[in-house]
């Protein structure tokens, strides 16, 4: 299952990184300039796509905040291990200082900037996907944008199978 759920992640990062553009205009924020400041969005859709992918896993948004600063940022648990997408926004200026900042974060036991996001808040991929329609972004907007990416994940082999619990995100090819 690890081997599937690292697939789609690095294939979902390759979907924001090319159309990063089109997304910002759809209206999410800060996508323009992914993966710097589009931490909280690629991590809302990075939990929810692994609750189609890993239904019966446990999948967390988390924030983390440094200790005295006013410096946050949003990643992945998924039964426990870390997934950041957008992990090499922090390689210019924390890369010295904390190694392995300069690709994302594929299902690693730790976060590399476990230290300097010292404080953490989790929740759960829907309660994180409400915070980020109601106080960041228009649910119309985040709704049209999860539609899209998931028409680009569909040229890459990925598909939505429907049932009577909702749905299944599996890998075709």
């Amino acid at each position: 299952m690890q081997e599937l759920t690292i697939q789609f992640a690095k294939d979902l990062h390759s979907v924001f990184q090319s159309n990063r553009n089109k997304l910002d205009k759809i209206g999410i924020p800060f996508f323009y300039s992914f993966p710097t400041n589009a931490c909280q969005g690629a991590s809302v859709y990075l939990s929810l796509f692994f609750t189609w992918l890993v239904p019966e896993a446990t999948v967390r948004v988390v924030k983390g905040s440094h200790r005295t600063l006013d410096h946050h940022h949003y990643w992945v648990e998924l039964d426990g291990k870390v997934f950041d997408l957008t992990n090499a926004q922090f390689e210019s200026w924390l890369g010295e200082r904390y190694p392995e900042l300069d690709s994302p974060v594929y299902a690693q036991r730790k976060h590399p900037l476990r230290n300097y996001f010292f404080y953490k808040e989790r929740e759960s991929a829907i309660r994180a996907y409400a915070t980020f329609c109601s106080e960041h972004a228009n649910v119309k907007n985040v709704d049209k944008a999860q539609w899209f990416v998931m028409g680009k994940l569909r040229e890459m082999g990925w598909e939505l199978e429907q049932d009577i619990t909702g749905g299944r995100l599996i890998k075709i090819r």
